[in-house]
């Protein structure tokens, strides 16, 4: 994918997208800003797909941290 089809399908100015791509000025990316660009880089999601939640990109405050229940070393 070109810069140009990643910033039309998550919505965001291609300039925008290379000055990020650059390194200027990614402490003052949105949440938001990143879960449309990483979107728009992987295939499109089934309608039935969790509805549009984001919880396969959901992050403790503190990075990474090993799953404490038998479900969550499943997921």
């Amino acid at each position: 994918m070109t810069v140009e089809d990643v910033a039309e399908r998550a919505g965001v100015d291609v300039e925008w997208l290379r000055r990020l791509e650059a390194g200027e000025g990614t402490h003052d990316v949105l949440y938001s800003q990143w879960t449309a660009l990483v979107r728009a880089t992987q295939p499109p999601r089934p309608e039935w797909r969790d509805d549009g939640y984001d919880h396969d990109l959901s992050l403790p405050p503190d990075g990474h941290r090993e799953p404490t229940t038998d479900s969550g070393r499943r997921y």
